[in-house]
């Protein structure tokens, strides 16, 4: 994903291994019973987001100085619409922290707050009378359908905050200045 030669790509394997695995655990972590995913908090995910977006800002700063902001300027496009188009511009580039934390947090606390409600239904059920833990074992077959799908929205998240990670260092190493 991030293009440009491969000895430059490699150069930033560990930064994103770190991460993927950093977001993976946190949030596989918060599937063990009475347990928390430190990502469902927005402060954490806020923390993790304004890494990457200082941390890529910094690198084009440092490759390309004042030219990267060029890239906030489309070609072909009148002087006159310049101003409107920057603002347009850097709404969007600083609308990435707010996207990629929240987008993190609110699956991750959505899911886990699904989990706990189902699991305390259906444990009330089950632990309700005898026959309705033999006969009806619904409940705790849907929280363990549940904490499959949970595990697999754990690893599309650290996925998805990887894969939008190497996005932006790509930009930030091979930006389409104009």
């Amino acid at each position: 994903t991030i293009g440009g030669s491969n000895r430059e790509s490699v150069k930033f394997f560990p930064f994103i291994f770190t991460i993927f695995l950093t977001i993976l655990l946190a949030n596989a972590l918060g599937l063990i019973p009475y347990g928390t995913t430190v990502t469902s908090y927005l402060i954490i995910t806020l923390g993790l987001t304004l890494t990457v977006w200082i941390g890529t800002f910094t690198i084009a700063a440092q490759r390309f100085g004042i030219q990267y902001f060029g890239h906030f300027l489309p070609s072909g496009i009148p002087v006159g619409m310049y101003p409107f188009l920057v603002v347009i511009e850097l709404i969007s580039y600083f609308m990435r922290v707010v996207s990629l934390s929240v987008r993190l947090f609110a699956n991750m606390f959505a899911g886990h707050t699904l989990l706990v409600v189902l699991s305390g239904f259906g444990w009330g059920m089950m632990t309700s009378t005898i026959s309705v833990f033999v006969f009806y074992p619904m409940p705790i077959l849907a929280v363990l359908v549940l904490v499959g799908l949970e595990t697999g929205v754990a690893f599309i998240q650290a996925y998805v905050f990887t894969m939008l990670t190497c996005i932006y260092i790509d930009e930030a190493i091979n930006p389409h200045i104009h």
